[in-house]
């Protein structure tokens, strides 16, 4: 059981790392959405009754931007709830490989 233990402890950084990069390409993906959709929203030309790029293309934009935004959603807050593991990977390994575990025991 203590070599079990030991592993975990050395594995803790490691799942903390992998969880954090996640974490970051999420941040990135997000922030290359809101992007895409504000350029997607200007206005084409100067002209007052020019058409943005969604008024344009109507349905066949609206549809992958929504979907685009539904997956941001989904992995922005699973990304939110993995915030704690990657804090006790690094400053907290025994609760981590004890958390890790006692869920193995269930």
């Amino acid at each position: 059981m203590n070599e079990h233990f030991s592993i975990l402890l050395n594995q803790a950084p490691f799942e903390a790392t992998i969880q954090l990069f996640q974490t970051i390409l999420i941040v990135i993906y997000g922030i290359v959405l809101w992007k895409v959709h504000k350029r997607m929203l200007k206005k084409q030309d100067d002209d007052v009754f020019s058409e943005s790029f969604y008024e344009k293309h109507d349905l066949a934009v609206i549809y992958p931007m929504a979907f685009a935004g539904l997956a941001f959603f989904v992995l922005a807050l699973a990304a939110f709830f993995s915030l704690g593991d990657i804090y006790n990977g690094y400053f907290n390994p025994e609760y981590w490989a004890l958390e890790k575990i006692m869920k193995g025991i269930n």
